[in-house]
């Protein structure tokens, strides 16, 4: 799992020992490093990566979880965000950058959709697993999902 915002990238395992233990993004300029606190993280001077063709209607700003918190389990996952109310989000885990639009769905593990005027929060098992881009109506857990993929 990747955090954009904090320039870090979490290994399956969770840590690294060299950089050969950390997410490679495929056509990206990103050079992911292991660190001295033994994590995966990209330089906080490179941008982020972005998917190149994806807008948004609005600002959305995530509140939790925090910039760079690990959480122990899909049971403690509490995504909560500020954004416009007649906004319908389509909220989704990748376990890579995707190069394209096009690959969005193929990178996804985990997806789950907001309408408008919901409470602007989820959890895991709000979503479902998403599997070879088809979203599925399961909701596995975080370690079955990832090895799915």
């Amino acid at each position: 799992m990747c955090d954009a915002l904090a320039h870090q990238c979490y290994p399956r395992n969770g840590r690294c020992q060299s950089e050969k233990d950390c997410p490679v993004f495929s056509r990206t300029n990103v050079n992911v490093v292991c660190d001295e606190a033994g994590y995966c993280r990209w330089p906080a001077a490179a941008a982020p990566p972005t998917i190149p063709g994806l807008a948004a209607a609005g600002t959305i700003v995530i509140d939790a979880p925090a910039i760079g918190a690990m959480v122990d389990s899909e049971a403690n996952l509490d995504i909560v965000w500020s954004a416009p109310p007649d906004l319908t989000i389509v909220a989704l885990i990748l376990l890579r950058i995707p190069a394209a639009l096009d690959e969005v769905l193929d990178a996804a593990v985990w997806g789950a959709e907001v309408g408008q005027q919901a409470p602007p929060h989820l959890g895991w098992t709000d979503g479902v697993a998403i599997r070879s881009g088809m979203w599925t109506s399961s909701t596995a857990s975080a370690r079955e999902t990832s090895r799915s993929t």
